[in-house]
């Protein structure tokens, strides 16, 4: 009778390494698949549109808009939001704005 070529472990011989490193291919990939989901989720997110033009007028009054718009102003882009009838100027979107994380000056 031949002999096979590794010999069979006893039940409950395993050592601590073996399960560790089970355990750390585990975690990688429950982790990398956190990290694609991630990775859809934020590539779907809406982009903050363009300020239709002229709408920028001081003495004008403006509804309420807390997700704001990219406003051109000059050579220079800034991200504009409107609360109480009055127009606020950011260099990104702030946190109040559905496209809060999207970076910032110039849309």
């Amino acid at each position: 009778m031949t002999e096979p070529p590794f010999p069979q472990a006893a039940p409950g011989s395993q050592s601590g390494l073996t399960r560790a490193a089970a355990l750390a291919m585990a975690a990688t990939m429950m982790a990398g698949g956190a990290f694609a989901a991630y990775s859809v989720r934020s590539a779907t997110r809406p982009q903050a549109p363009n300020c239709p033009p002229g709408s920028g007028k001081s003495t004008d009054w403006a509804p309420d808009d807390l997700d704001g718009c990219w406003e051109q102003r000059g050579d220079q882009s800034f991200f504009r939001t409107t609360a109480g009838g009055h127009y606020y100027y950011h260099w990104e979107p702030p946190p109040t704005s559905r496209y809060y994380g999207q970076g910032g000056v110039g849309g």
